[in-house]
């Protein structure tokens, strides 16, 4: 099934995390300020990345976790470096990575001048892009 808004929604998702609690430093933070996974239910704080990847893993199945990863990533690393990341293509080919993504999304969410309203603004513009852009859907779908 295809879907123009999956992605958008995702980055709603992640977005609605950031909102609650934001991060630097870690993927995710506990309540007492010890990192967590991203996915953990004792997860208060997220970092942009660890937001991302929390929704991602919550409803993405096997076969299209990592269409669904690049896409969102590429995204991501446009919003928030301007940079254009193209077509990532198959992991561990070319120059740009999901991996070098990643480190560029981190460093940008860790930097000392960033704020929560900056990740909250670049997650609203990625998920407005993401709105145009047509992508499977994972069959279990839990946001329809």
């Amino acid at each position: 099934m295809i879907s123009k808004g999956y992605c958008a929604r995702l980055l709603g998702r992640a977005r609605t995390k950031i909102l609650m609690g934001w991060t630097q430093g870690a993927e995710a933070r506990a309540k007492d300020g010890r990192k967590v996974l991203p996915t953990s239910s004792f997860a208060i704080e997220w970092s942009l990345f660890g937001a991302v990847l929390a929704e991602i893993k919550a409803t993405a199945t096997s076969p299209t976790f990592f269409d669904i990863e690049r896409e969102v990533l590429r995204l991501l690393l446009h919003e928030v470096t301007g940079a254009y990341a193209g077509s990532i293509g198959s992991y561990g080919t070319g120059r740009v990575t999901p991996a070098s993504i990643k480190k560029q999304l981190e460093d940008w969410n860790d930097d000392q001048a960033r704020t929560k309203i900056d990740v909250l603004q670049a997650l609203a513009r990625a998920a407005e892009a993401a709105s145009t852009i047509r992508r499977k859907e994972p069959e279990n779908d839990s946001c329809k």
